[in-house]
């Protein structure tokens, strides 16, 4: 009867098999995670000089792509500095270094 509700996702999915926790499944996604919101940043930043460029002196548009820069810094500082502080977490609570091959910095 337990069998029934359970499910071997290797079998189904064969990506799964190179994933033995989700700690490894953690490694693969954080880090293009950081890839993709580096390119938001990109074009964020593109943006707002594009804004910049053709506002013509005109305030409110000025300050438009002064506040897209800002919530574009803001956005990304958040994002680095909560990727650090995942990778150091480990490091703090367990005493593992760089060279222990665990969350490598």
């Amino acid at each position: 009867m337990d069998n029934l509700l359970a499910l071997n996702i290797e079998e189904i999915f064969e990506p799964a098999k190179k994933f033995t926790s989700i700690a490894s499944l953690f490694n693969i996604i954080v880090p293009n995670v950081i890839i993709l919101a580096g390119i938001i940043f990109f074009i964020i930043t593109l943006q707002a000089g594009f804004i910049l460029l053709g506002s013509s002196g005109n305030p409110e548009q000025m300050k438009k792509a002064q506040k897209l820069l800002t919530y574009g810094v803001v956005g990304l500082v958040i994002i680095l500095f909560s990727y650090l502080l995942v990778r150091l977490i480990p490091v703090i609570f367990t005493g593992f270094k760089k060279g222990d091959n665990f969350f490598p910095l």
